[in-house]
């Protein structure tokens, strides 16, 4: 495996050999979909080849494999962020009423006291709106009342991931990172 992704890096650096290293990187990424260095390199190779939506969805499987106390989390948070504002997505009508819809059924569910059932809507959100910060700001939070830390975090991140600087929630959810991250073993 190492040498593979050393292979990878080699290659992706010689910008002629980038679509070389793109296949070489989905052979690891094929083998071992959970891999962070597999998912890593393929973000990288995928940027380096323009491929925007290739890379974030390398760099999103990145954060959610790696462990949190992973040290590239932040960088890669960080280059996710920088790609996903080079390319918004635009908020059209069809997608606030989706959200809404989204919202409205989460509610609804922690309200009957069916934290399963608002999960899944929270994931039918993520998975209809997969660029929609609200979306992973829904699925957090019900991670939260369901006491799964480690996967509200993950949620939580990508909602910064997503959201832009001016986000009316952004500081909450920074706020809710800290605490969780505090509490994490």
């Amino acid at each position: 495996m190492r040498s593979l992704l050393d292979d990878v890096y080699r290659l992706s650096r010689n910008s002629k050999e980038l679509t070389r290293a793109a296949k070489l990187v989905q052979t690891c990424v094929d083998a071992v979909p959970d891999n962070v260095d597999c998912r890593l390199a393929a973000g990288l190779t995928h940027e380096r080849l323009r491929s925007i939506d290739k890379s974030v969805s390398h760099y999103q499987a990145f954060l959610q494999y790696a462990s949190p106390t992973d040290l590239r989390r932040s960088a890669v948070t960080d280059r996710l962020a920088a790609l996903l504002q080079r390319k918004p997505q635009a908020q059209t009508p069809a997608n606030e009423a989706e959200l809404e819809s989204s919202r409205s059924a989460v509610l609804m569910h922690l309200t009957r006291g069916h934290p399963k059932e608002a999960l899944d809507a929270a994931n039918q959100c993520v998975a209809r709106l997969p660029r929609e910060p609200d979306c992973y700001l829904l699925q957090g939070d019900v991670l939260a009342k369901m006491n799964q830390a480690s996967e509200s975090t993950r949620s939580y991140e990508r909602f910064m991931a997503y959201a832009p600087a001016n986000h009316p929630r952004r500081p909450d959810v920074v706020q809710k990172l800290v605490e969780l991250r505090a509490t994490a073993p």
